[in-house]
């Protein structure tokens, strides 16, 4: 599901809820937005005899990832610079 966690219904994590406990596998791993992480971890308490692992993903965080890929060589290019002198 890829929906804003802001926008995550309580429908919505019943299907989550309901789509790990039909798995076979014992241990899942959910990527979840962080706003309403809590709630749907709640919800997925109830499901017995599975480990499951929620971790936290914010999107805003991909702008600074792609601006520092962008620049890194003058950041290097600076700490180099610098360490010389």
């Amino acid at each position: 599901m890829r929906k804003d966690s802001l926008h995550i219904t309580d429908s919505d994590r019943e299907l989550i809820r309901a789509t790990i406990a039909a798995q076979a596998m014992r241990h899942v791993l959910v990527t979840h937005g962080t706003d309403s992480m809590v709630e749907t971890a709640r919800v997925l308490a109830s499901i017995p005899d599975k480990t499951i692992v929620i971790t936290g993903a914010l999107v805003s965080i991909i702008p600074v990832i792609v601006v520092f890929l962008l620049l890194q060589r003058f950041w290097q290019g600076g700490l180099t610079a610098g360490a010389i002198k």
